[in-house]
């Protein structure tokens, strides 16, 4: 965004998308059913009505590493972190590169509920609605070169161990 947090996304294929916002201290948010037509432009917010998700208290860091073939490094790994809503979407909320000598990777991510809420042409607020059930649980998914993508359901908390990823 820039300096006054106006960003612009262009171009994208005519559809209905799911925005998916997230920022530091923050909880991540969704507005969902955002239209985008060929014939124009879809303003969200303005000046006065500003994207704005609930803060979260906490945040916590998910890390771990990635192994291919017995080794850490050049694994070409990375590590995507995604959220389910109850009654959807699934939204992704963090991406890593492994480190290419370590295998080393780490996302820091809220623990706080996660929220949406449906978009509304002309909307001058956003009153995003916490997903409590929700709350700090993610799905990391890995990748290495070479592999199919492997999966770990996450809670996370402060005293969250190592996800190690290994990769035959």
């Amino acid at each position: 965004p820039d300096p006054t947090g106006r960003f612009v996304l262009s171009p994208v294929v005519t559809g209905t998308y799911d925005l998916v916002i997230t920022a530091s201290g923050r909880v991540n948010a969704v507005m969902t059913g955002v239209p985008v037509t060929a014939a124009g432009i879809t303003t969200i917010g303005s000046t006065t009505a500003r994207i704005n998700p609930p803060v979260s208290t906490n945040s916590h860091t998910a890390s771990g590493t990635i192994t291919a073939n017995a080794s850490l490094a050049d694994t070409g790994g990375t590590v995507r972190a995604t959220q389910t809503l109850s009654a959807g979407p699934i939204i992704e909320v963090g991406f890593k590169n492994a480190n290419s000598t370590t295998g080393a990777y780490d996302l820091f991510l809220p623990a706080g509920a996660p929220a949406k809420l449906a978009y509304s042409a002309g909307a001058t607020s956003f009153a995003f609605v916490a997903d409590a059930a929700d709350a700090g649980k993610y799905k990391l998914e890995a990748s290495a070169t070479g592999f199919a993508a492997k999966t770990a359901d996450i809670m996370l908390t402060a005293s969250l161990p190592p996800v190690p990823f290994v990769f035959p």
